[in-house]
């Protein structure tokens, strides 16, 4: 596991950035195209804007370039997990919401034990419609915001 005082990973450079120019609401994080794709391509049809990264040293370099509203990511992930990409983010001022999710239930429970990281964990498969709700709620509510 990382640490703050360690470099973190080169980000990937062929992260791919769906959004117009540098804005972006949300932040799909999944080492898993597959699954991945199926979130942004759900978002895009809710008119919301999103990156994609494939792993969590990716996430880190699109939250500085973008600012996202919103972190939905696997924590099972290369190069920097969930959980660690999470608590870099938290320590942001001003970070996002965020949504881990795992298809390994014994790390969604693990995660869900822990008091300090203030964050919502998921199983996966993910429910789209449930998580469409969630996505606009998430929004609106930072959009209220001054």
């Amino acid at each position: 596991m990382m640490t703050d005082q360690t470099a973190y990973p080169t980000p990937d450079p062929t992260a791919e950035d769906t959004s117009p120019a540098d804005s972006a609401d949300v932040i799909v994080a999944d080492d898993d195209e597959t699954q991945r794709r199926e979130i942004v391509e759900f978002l895009d049809r809710l008119n919301v804007t999103s990156v994609e990264a494939g792993d969590g040293a990716t996430v880190r370099e699109l939250y500085l370039r973008h600012r996202p509203k919103l972190v939905l990511m696997d924590i099972n992930m290369p190069r920097m997990d969930g959980l660690e990409a999470s608590r870099w983010m938290r320590g942001q001022n001003g970070g996002p919401k965020i949504v881990l999710m795992s298809g390994y239930m014994d790390r969604v429970r693990e995660a869900n034990e822990r008091e300090d990281m203030g964050f919502v964990v998921i199983e996966k498969p993910v429910p789209l419609r449930t998580l469409g709700l969630f996505v606009r709620s998430v929004i609106k509510d930072q959009d209220a915001q001054p």
